[in-house]
């Protein structure tokens, strides 16, 4: 009798434990969210100071390229996650809006110090949403050797190769190189 009674006290405080975690990560989830769709905002609007700084004009190929895609990214994205991040960003690049634009990138060499500061900001912020929104790629990116070895032995194996690069993880990766690659440019030009 004893034992039933702890069985069901313990499977109940079990449940109870279980039921506050998920809702805790829901909420979490959320909040993480709207910080990230917050930090997007936070670019846009450094833009924007820009222009109304004069230092940059709001025909710049720069300013346009750079607010489309901020503005594209921050709105086409309800809530923040991995599928729908990646669909922005295969949506964005379609549309021709992509952080390795040469033209982009040539643009960005002939601007003042706080310009490109801004475009760097814009870089990190999206491998830090990147980074946020996928375990897998928390661990790519920290223990870079487990991307290799996994690397080395998908192409071994043709089939799987085809299969892992369609993978959200394996996109995710594709682009947070994009804006990593497009960032590290910045630097050196300063």
């Amino acid at each position: 009798m004893i034992l039933g009674l702890n069985s069901v006290i313990f499977i109940a405080g079990f449940a109870g434990v279980a039921a506050f975690n998920v809702r805790a990560r829901l909420l979490f989830r959320t909040q993480d969210s709207i910080i990230q769709k917050y930090q997007l905002y936070k670019v846009r609007d450094d833009l924007i100071h820009l222009v109304a700084t004069e230092k940059l004009s709001e025909d710049d190929p720069v300013f346009q390229d750079l607010y489309e895609l901020v503005n594209f990214l921050a709105c086409r994205i309800d809530v923040l996650n991995l599928k729908n991040l990646l669909a922005a960003m295969r949506e964005a690049e379609e549309k021709g809006v992509s952080p390795t634009d040469q033209k982009l990138g040539e643009a960005l060499a002939k601007k003042d110090l706080e310009v490109r500061a801004t475009a760097s900001e814009f870089f990190s912020v999206m491998q830090g949403i990147l980074i946020e929104n996928s375990t897998l790629l928390r661990l790519m990116t920290k223990y870079r050797w487990i991307f290799q070895a996994t690397k080395i032995c998908v192409d071994l194996v043709g089939k799987i190769q085809a299969k892992a690069a369609n993978s959200d993880p394996w996109k995710a990766y594709h682009f947070y190189k994009q804006y990593q690659s497009a960032q590290s440019h910045l630097p050196m030009m300063i």
